[in-house]
């Protein structure tokens, strides 16, 4: 990792200092070196959007939280409205590694993945955008209906998850 914030990543690139280290992830043994982020494993995304803890949505909570961005982006939503903002973002495994512990948590049996295994908000590729746009574009009080159904989902509430549904197929 080059750091938390502008100031950070400037001084590593001024100082032509790589962000990587040598691999030293889960159970793998390999030789070869990645771009680590000291303390990630140890943060939390936001409380309301829990469905969406992995990896690379807390790598782009911390970015959202470094040098006042997102109180920035709070106060354009105020003044210009959430639909003249515009969120970009490169790249990303998308959660590998969530996909990776349910497989081996999988029924020996019939093979399923566990039942709390969220891959729609963890390893699908739309999950970061998700993610990102939950935080910068909407309070909790306006977060989509989608973050309900999982939020349902995750509780077992088949019920609010089938309704919630019903409401999103009808308005869209």
């Amino acid at each position: 990792c080059l750091g938390t914030g502008a100031a950070a990543v400037l001084d590593a690139l001024r100082t032509k200092r790589s962000g990587l280290v040598p691999c030293e992830f889960e159970t793998a043994s390999i030789d070869t070196w990645v771009g680590s982020v000291p303390g990630l494993d140890a943060f939390g995304v936001r409380r309301e959007l829990e469905d969406y803890d992995c990896r690379t949505n807390r790598i782009a909570q911390m970015a959202l939280e470094a040098d006042g961005f997102s109180a920035a982006v709070a106060a354009a939503r105020s003044r210009y409205g959430a639909h003249r903002i515009g969120v970009f973002l490169g790249t990303s495994t998308s959660g590998i590694l969530e996909a990776e512990l349910a497989y081996r948590r999988r029924d020996p049996g019939s093979g399923s993945l566990p039942p709390g295994f969220r891959y729609h908000a963890t390893v699908n590729s739309y999950s970061l955008g998700d993610f990102v746009a939950s935080i910068v574009l909407y309070t909790y009080s306006t977060r989509p209906i989608s973050i309900e159904i999982l939020s349902a989902l995750r509780l077992q509430e088949i019920g609010v998850a089938a309704a919630y549904g019903v409401l999103l197929t009808a308005l869209s």
